[in-house]
């Protein structure tokens, strides 16, 4: 689960935070649905390795949402990468099992673990 830390007073996080625990209510659902037997989608990609709905639609749920608090776009693996090389700043989505890592502009690292995910 979540470990209690000291509320973060930066702007930027305090408008994230929001953010974050959609993102894992998006997870949860989908983990959920995944455990109940219900339709869920896993796709092989070019390198064969697996993506699910999960995936994409936490992504999507992320461009968005980020998209309304900056006007940095999101490196993410699922998401558009024709004009990532010209990007000097941005936000990095990195997701892995049982977690996802959000690196915000100027460095910030926001990590969440989740159980459900």
């Amino acid at each position: 689960m979540f470990k209690a830390t000291i509320a973060p007073q930066d702007p930027m996080i305090l408008q994230f935070v929001p953010i974050l625990t959609q993102a894992c209510e998006i997870l949860r659902e989908e983990y959920q649905r995944y455990c109940s037997g219900a339709a869920f989608d896993i796709v092989k990609k070019s390198d064969d390795s697996p993506v699910t709905q999960a995936d994409y639609r936490v992504n999507s749920y992320l461009t968005q949402a980020l998209a309304e608090i900056s006007e940095l776009p999101l490196l993410s693996e699922e998401g558009q990468q024709d004009q990532r090389h010209a990007w000097t700043d941005f936000w990095l989505l990195w997701m892995a099992p049982k977690s996802f890592c959000i690196s915000a502009p100027n460095s910030r690292l926001i990590s969440v673990w989740s159980e459900a995910v």
